[in-house]
């Protein structure tokens, strides 16, 4: 098979099959995360408003070599408003680079009208469980906190 190119000549059928490839590739995306709600990672109550039924999702910035680590933490999100669906990570590099950061993402889906918090925390090298603190530079924890309001 071969298309037309803007000179009025034709594309070679290996340029139509890696044009396809691309957007293929580039159509199917990653992971559904609905709309995006970003923290500058000390952020308190963040405002997210969504439609029930509605996937969303919270980002915030990661560096695992670094000795980040983000959860959901205590008290957990009301489950007659939402619930978890998923978590990804996008990293900033095309190839991984030892230092290079990127985004953790936390999905969820609104499952019904009300309000709920969110709190994300960001244990540095385990020490939100350690019994002793761990070696190394000291990082403080850092908490993000996201007030869901589902319509």
């Amino acid at each position: 098979m071969s298309l037309p190119d803007s000179r009025g000549g034709t594309r070679s059928p290996l340029a139509v099959a890696v044009l396809t490839l691309l957007l293929t590739v580039s159509c199917s995306g990653g992971p559904d995360r609905g709309e995006v709600f970003s923290s500058d990672r000390t952020s308190v109550g963040v405002g997210v408003g969504v439609e029930a039924g509605e996937r969303f999702s919270l980002a915030v910035r990661e560096n695992a070599s670094i000795g980040d680590r983000w959860n959901v933490h205590t008290p957990k999100p009301d489950p007659a408003v939402v619930e978890a669906a998923g978590r990804s990570y996008n990293s900033d590099s095309e190839e991984p680079v030892p230092g290079s950061g990127g985004t953790r993402y936390f999905t969820f889906r609104a499952v019904g009208p009300g309000s709920t918090q969110i709190v994300l925390r960001n244990c540095p090298r385990g020490l939100c469980g350690a019994t002793e603190a761990p070696a190394g530079p000291k990082k403080a924890v850092v908490t993000a906190t996201y007030e869901v309001t589902v319509r």
